[in-house]
């Protein structure tokens, strides 16, 4: 019975490790799976997620391009806009002369062919067909009398990165150095420069002004100190020139008397004694006197320097105060010329311009080098 029981239970643990086993190996099975699973989806989703970037990106490029050829486009019909309107036909005044009308069909004719070469460089796609269509532009204005002049202006243009009609424009109808456009603004940005940099120089000039006039003021003072120190050193040497004469003469008396009544012996001596003494105070008088002097003279010397420098002093004042006088009527000249300038821009610029185009072509400058003439060399390469 024993025996059976113990078989018994060990056929139960047998069979709770197996079924025990079992269950592990299904949640091991199940696990993997989910696993599996998850990964997939996860790939899945990261495949999408590439998918839509690349979508998403294809499709901000596709934009970008088709912005850029809109802009271009626009850019491109601007242009040709601009030409056309810088090229627009020049019609003869009433009662114009034959001559006149000659020059304004050459003139025509030069912006005409002015815009079909602008037209055909926006066309060229490589260098053969540029080269092509300035050599076709050269030969439709070989006859002209104005030809060469504008096959080079206009040349000078484009390598400025400008368009070709503002090198015809000029060409015959003037540069900015010509028309007088170019001195007018060099002298409006001139006049703009004084205005705007002598406010600072008159207020240094008015600083330098105060600080001399203070200086002028405190020499001033120190002259009559030192020219009442002169008056009364001056005074104490008239003064003791009174006394010494006075001795002078008392001395000369003491020694007539002392020839006279020399048979007075006790007298003389009396009188001797008194010469003696009138000596010693001249002797006194002369070293005072010799001090003084000596002071008067340092003294002179002293207003004498302050004399100079207040001189020079009043000088540079003087000096400064015509800088100040002229900087202000500068100042004022060139407020005052300022608009004038200005207007006569305006109405040069409106004289040289032609019909109702753009005005900004009379104010650019092809003179690259600015040697005063227009020639290959301002061409860039």
């Amino acid at each position: 019975m024993k025996k059976l029981i113990k078989l018994f239970l060990i056929l139960l643990f047998s069979i709770t490790t197996i079924v025990a086993q079992a269950d592990n190996h299904k949640a091991t099975k199940a696990a993997e799976k989910a696993a599996k699973s998850e990964a997939k989806a996860a790939k899945k989703a990261a495949k999408s997620e590439t998918k839509a970037a690349e979508k998403t990106a294809k499709s901000e490029t596709k934009a970008a391009e088709k912005t850029a050829k809109s802009e271009a486009k626009a850019a491109k019909k601007a242009a040709k806009s601009e030409t056309k309107a810088l090229t627009e036909k020049i019609k003869y005044a009433k009662g114009a002369s034959k001559e006149e009308k000659k020059a304004v069909k050459e003139t025509n004719k030069s912006l005409k062919e002015t815009r079909k070469l602008e037209n055909r460089l926006a066309k060229a796609k490589n260098d053969e067909q540029i080269i092509k269509a300035f050599e076709k532009f050269d030969k439709s204005l070989s006859k002209s009398s104005k030809g060469q002049v504008v096959s080079l202006y206009v040349k000078v243009a484009k390598s400025l990165g400008l368009n070709a009609s503002i090198g015809a424009l000029q060409a015959n109808f003037g540069t900015p150095q010509e028309t007088g456009i170019f001195d007018l603004q060099n002298q409006i940005n001139e006049t703009n420069q004084l205005i705007k940099t002598l406010p600072n120089e008159i207020q240094v000039l008015e600083d330098q002004i105060s600080r001399l006039s203070l200086t002028a003021e405190s020499l001033n003072e120190e002259t009559e100190t030192l020219s009442g120190q002169v008056n009364d050193l001056s005074s104490q040497i008239i003064s003791l020139d009174n006394q010494l004469s006075s001795l002078d003469e008392n001395t000369l008396s003491l020694s007539e008397q002392v020839n006279d009544l020399s048979e007075q012996i006790g007298v003389i001596d009396n009188q001797l004694t008194s010469a003696n003494l009138a000596e010693d105070q001249i002797n006194e008088l002369n070293l005072q006197k010799t001090t003084l002097e000596t002071q008067l003279a340092e003294t002179q010397l002293s207003l004498s320097n302050t004399n100079n420098e207040l001189l020079n002093s009043n000088s540079n004042l003087s000096t400064l105060n015509n800088s100040l006088e002229l900087s202000n009527n500068d100042l004022l000249s060139a407020t005052q010329s300022l608009p004038i300038l200005e207007n006569q821009l305006n109405e040069t610029i409106d004289e040289v311009n032609i019909g109702n185009r753009d005005s900004s072509w009379t104010t650019i400058n092809l003179d690259i080098n600015n040697d005063g003439q227009i020639t290959e060399a301002d061409i860039i390469q």
